[in-house]
């Protein structure tokens, strides 16, 4: 009787155990790790967060508008802070698939120039050489398993945050995948070290090899509903920005 009261109280344990541990590891909706989990099983790629960076989890959307042009803007989330607070990187709300990453790339530069990126005319005096940086090769291959690193600087009228002075538009680029869209930002100090801080990223964000296709029914539907929720408070900002 005493060994099966014993058994008893050490199943009991162990499944308290059990439980809080699996709750311990369900990710927290809108955390890095939710977003992180989604991108995975979505888009079949790694994230983590970088070493020296912490999450934020500020349970909002952040919404990048050029001052000339809307339409080159993006909805970033989530959003994580160097542990030293001289660099901010948004990571866009899902990587983009389906447009082209040179239509993404032109998009951007239009309205950063004061640009309309709808009207053709116009993006086709754009000049990407003058203003964009691609980086490929070995040592892109190796930090991401990617193809290509796209990076160029967007001048800020106004402090993001009040403090972070200086931007940069990074997209990394795989042929078939899904692109990341990220957006760095630096106070001046961040500015000088820029380079540190990108190279943080290093081998946190991984393409998986092997065949993919975009399916959005592989996002669980509770994910769906709290994107969903998410894209609702994207238009409401917008809408309240745009009234301004």
């Amino acid at each position: 009787m005493k060994n099966t009261k014993r058994n008893y109280l050490l199943a009991l344990i162990l499944l308290v155990y059990g439980l809080g541990f699996s709750q311990n590891n369900i990710p927290e909706s809108g955390s890095f790790r939710w977003y992180a989990d989604i991108v995975s099983k979505t888009f079949n790629i790694n994230c983590k967060l970088p070493d020296n960076f912490t999450d934020l989890k500020s349970k909002h959307v952040e919404i990048y508008k050029d001052d000339n042009d809307w339409k080159a803007s993006y909805a970033y989330f989530p959003v994580i802070q160097s542990n030293d607070k001289e660099c901010i990187l948004l990571y866009n709300l899902l990587p983009s698939y389906g447009f082209w990453t040179r239509n993404l790339v032109i998009g951007e530069i239009a309205g950063m120039l004061g640009l309309d990126s709808c009207v053709p005319s116009q993006c086709d005096s754009i000049h990407l050489e003058n203003h964009v940086t691609i980086t490929t090769g070995k040592n892109i291959h190796n930090a991401f398993n990617a193809d290509s690193l796209i990076t160029f600087e967007i001048p800020r009228h106004k402090a993001y945050m009040d403090k972070y002075k200086y931007c940069i538009s990074m997209m990394i680029v795989k042929k078939d995948r899904a692109t990341m869209i990220l957006k760095w930002f630096f106070t001046e100090n961040g500015q000088k070290n820029k380079d540190k801080y990108i190279n943080m990223l290093n081998n946190s964000i991984e393409y998986k090899n092997g065949e993919w296709k975009y399916n959005k029914r592989q996002i669980p539907s509770e994910d769906q509903k709290a994107l969903s929720q998410i894209l609702q408070v994207v238009k409401l900002r917008k809408e309240d920005i745009e009234s301004k």
